[in-house]
């Protein structure tokens, strides 16, 4: 969070808070019901849509590339049952450049394609490494432009100007939510007799990225507030290449919490398989990157205990599970647990916002029509604030899921994702990883 972040991100606020279809309803089915009650006149053939084209600028190749995948298939598939159920006029196309390494040219190259060669009608995305110039072009383009990268920045820049980004939407809560809400996490394990700590030392590991950076700086900042050292704080370069001297020290410290806010999963799983060779007495948290299904095929049975969140996750819930059944079945695999829901919701937020505007073309009108808009998708409550047009957390800063979306908290349990937090959506309960257990 940038030293400028004010009004209801309060830093300060926040670490006190830490010290102290087909068969069953669908998202999709939702939407769709939705859009066409919106705009009656698309069956009396009163409005004339046109073909409405979607851009997304992904990482489909390069070492996010499983991620980016994740993404581009969320969207083929929201569209394709857009397009069955006859949302809009059912012609609605996808464009999507590759983003490969990111950065901030390779961002610029592909929205600038997209808005000038594509001529696309709005932008969706999951995130963009290297994010800042794309939001001056989109405004300079007055274009939707909707992302889930969980980036206080971008909050903070549509907060400070609101009316110049009044199309810019990010569908899930920022990344502080993860630095503050984790060290009491640790702590609840404690209170509720769940977890008994060897010593009060934890260790800290972050990229190079300030996503990570950031989460590593609250969540240190908190846990300390509770009594606890940070002995060991590391700074990785993403990819990254050997964990050696960072699994060296940890070994020396022999803490009682691991953090890696590097949220790369081959990253993540290459260091999870050298941790548990020799692993310390701790309770282990990674950040995002066992969401996406190449973490656990990387890491396999070591990742068993790991502990991880997403402030914006697929629901183990009947619009959630129908959703995966329906991913599983065009696609032949299983969803991650992130940004193919993401993705698809967004589509479907979007197309509703282009219903109720009687088109596309009125690019104000659906960025309004988003902005005061309530969905239910398949991975919760999206509603964007109206200061910085991001998505609140449920608990932390509303406590009704129905006003926001659920930030989950997952421990792998025998090689499977498992919900151990917030009500009402556990699965399982907390369990000591099996380097504990003896």
């Amino acid at each position: 969070m940038s030293s400028s972040n004010s009004g209801r991100l309060d830093r300060r606020r926040l670490v006190q808070g830490v010290a102290a279809g087909a068969g069953s309803l669908t998202a999709g089915a939702t939407t769709f019901a939705l859009a066409r009650a919106a705009a009656p006149s698309l069956q009396e053939g009163g409005c004339d849509f046109g073909p409405i084209k979607i851009g997304a600028a992904l990482p489909v190749t390069g070492f996010l590339a499983s991620d980016g995948q994740e993404m581009q298939r969320g969207l083929e598939l929201a569209i394709e049952e857009a397009t069955a159920a006859g949302v809009v006029g059912g012609n609605i196309e996808l464009a999507v450049v590759d983003t490969e390494e990111m950065g901030p040219e390779r961002i610029i190259t592909a929205f600038r394609r997209l808005i000038d060669e594509e001529q696309v009608d709005a932008i969706i995305i999951g995130y963009a490494v290297g994010t800042g110039p794309e939001y001056d072009i989109v405004a300079e383009a007055g274009i939707p432009y909707m992302h889930v990268a969980t980036y206080e920045q971008t909050a903070t820049l549509v907060r400070e100007n609101r009316e110049k980004y009044y199309m810019v939407f990010q569908g899930d809560p920022t990344e502080v939510w993860y630095g503050t809400g984790l060290p009491g996490f640790f702590q609840n394990l404690i209170d509720n007799g769940q977890w008994t700590p060897e010593n009060n030392k934890a260790v800290v590991i972050t990229s190079d990225n300030p996503y990570g950076i950031l989460i590593a700086d609250l969540f240190t900042e908190g846990i300390q507030q509770l009594g606890w050292e940070v002995p060991v704080r590391e700074q990785v370069v993403t990819p990254v290449s050997d964990w050696g001297a960072v699994l060296s020290k940890i070994r020396d410290t022999q803490p009682a919490i691991v953090v890696n806010t590097d949220y790369t999963p081959s990253d993540l799983a290459t260091f999870t398989r050298g941790l548990v060779e020799d692993p310390p007495p701790a309770l282990v948290y990674e950040q995002y990157g066992p969401s996406i299904p190449e973490y656990l095929e990387l890491a396999g049975s070591a990742a068993n205990g790991v502990i991880w969140s997403t402030v914006i996750g697929v629901l183990p819930d009947e619009i959630g599970n129908g959703f995966r059944q329906r991913y599983q079945d065009k696609f032949g695999q299983p969803p991650g647990f992130s940004n193919a829901g993401s993705e698809y919701d967004m589509v479907n937020i979007y197309l509703r916002a282009v219903a109720m505007a009687g088109g596309p073309k009125d690019r104000r009108k659906v960025c309004d029509n988003i902005a005061g808009m309530i969905h239910r998708g398949v991975c919760g409550t999206y509603r964007f604030m109206p200061d910085d047009l991001t998505v609140p957390p449920y608990p932390a800063e509303f406590n009704d899921p129905s006003l926001a979306m659920p930030h989950l908290y997952f421990q792998i349990q025998d090689e499977q994702h498992q919900v151990i937090g917030p009500p009402p959506y556990v699965g399982a309960e907390f369990q000591l990883p099996p380097w504990l257990q003896g």
